[in-house]
């Protein structure tokens, strides 16, 4: 399957925001309101990425055989960076880190659960307390990603004609339910019923289900898959914007999310019906870090924010040195780890679930 070089461009735009949003997170801004923009909307870069993926998928799905060689190509895909980043991330804290905090990032039992793209939080039903925690907090988006594949794989070897419209009839059920178990409005409704301790159990069900928080940005991407392939067909435009206006009631028609989501459907208009504006993005070394940007994500929060816990003390808390070298460092590992650590490992593991074809 032929990689489209924009989407990997996007990558890019989409991890630098998410960086520095987490970077300037304890970084005293002097008001300086656009950093406090980018601090406050960093996790924008996040849907960035659901909207290619569910780009992906589906082009994915096209050149795929059966329901369990996607599932296995996935695995490939997301398992090698995985293993590799938590088991750093995990020993840094562990045997590295001096200071406070990041005591999540030191379990074992968190490390191993990291490394089954499970959330955690579906480990913690059985008791019903929370026990178990993300070793990374970035890591809550692989969750809603592997839900997706999933689901979505499912639907469509089931039914290749249905599997979109059915995804969407899923989500319909699922989003209202998500939203009844983690809405603090429900939350003060459904208190006098039924006690402090099953809506504390509603609550952990419904961190299960964050794949419905985030579906609307899936069907996006799908959506701009059926109109990548069929450009005059506008409905799915239409499909779009009314996904676009569903996101942003959700939040409360929140002013700088708003904007972020009309620019965000601008740039995949552009890459619709004008790829020409955005052939800059093509260029080979944003190419390549976009290819190696998942690895960049799973390694950059945690340990990136450790770092330079640990180091302020020697260049200044406001200094801008640290976080900028933390950003350099972050894309060369991520770069360095998908050459020559992820693909041997992604090689190796395609041997063995393929082995009998």
């Amino acid at each position: 399957m032929n990689r489209i070089s924009i989407l990997d461009g996007l990558r890019v735009f989409a991890i630098l925001i998410v960086m520095i949003g987490h970077y300037l997170h304890n970084y005293d801004l002097h008001g300086n309101q656009v950093l406090e923009f980018v601090r406050n909307y960093g996790y924008f870069g996040v849907p960035f990425f659901f909207i290619i993926s569910g780009f992906v998928i589906l082009y994915s799905l096209g050149a795929t055989k059966s329901y369990s060689d996607f599932l296995k190509k996935r695995y490939i895909r997301l398992a090698p960076a995985m293993l590799i980043c938590s088991v750093i991330t995990f020993s840094f804290f562990k045997f590295i880190y001096t200071g406070e905090g990041f005591t999540n990032s030191k379990s074992f039992a968190n490390l191993l659960i990291a490394n089954t793209f499970i959330d955690p939080h579906v480990f913690n039903l059985p008791s019903g307390y929370i026990k178990y925690y993300y070793l990374d907090g970035s890591y809550w988006s692989l969750w809603a990603e592997v839900c997706f594949y999933l689901l979505i794989g499912f639907l469509y070897f089931k039914n290749k004609q249905t599997y979109i419209r059915n995804f969407i009839l899923i989500c319909a059920i699922g989003f209202p339910v998500y939203t009844l178990l983690s809405s603090g409005i429900s939350h003060k409704f459904l208190q006098p019923y039924i006690g402090e301790s099953t809506l504390d159990y509603l609550k952990l069900i419904g961190r299960c289900l964050v794949l419905f928080r985030e579906c609307f940005w899936f069907i996006i991407g799908m959506f701009l898959y059926k109109l990548y392939n069929n450009k005059a067909d506008k409905k799915y435009v239409v499909y779009i914007i009314i996904c676009a206006i569903l996101l942003i009631l959700q939040e409360k028609l929140d002013v700088g999310f708003t904007c972020l989501t009309i620019f965000t459907l601008l740039v995949y208009f552009n890459f619709i019906y004008k790829p020409h504006l955005l052939h800059f993005l093509t260029n080979p070394i944003l190419t390549k870090i976009g290819v190696s940007s998942y690895s960049i994500y799973l390694i950059h929060s945690y340990l990136g924010l450790g770092v330079i816990e640990m180091y302020t003390q020697y260049v200044g808390k406001q200094s801008y040195v640290i976080y900028f070298v933390m950003i350099i460092a972050v894309i060369l590992f991520g770069l360095f780890s998908y050459k020559y650590l992820e693909r041997p490992i992604s090689n190796f593991i395609k041997k063995i679930l393929f082995s009998q074809k």
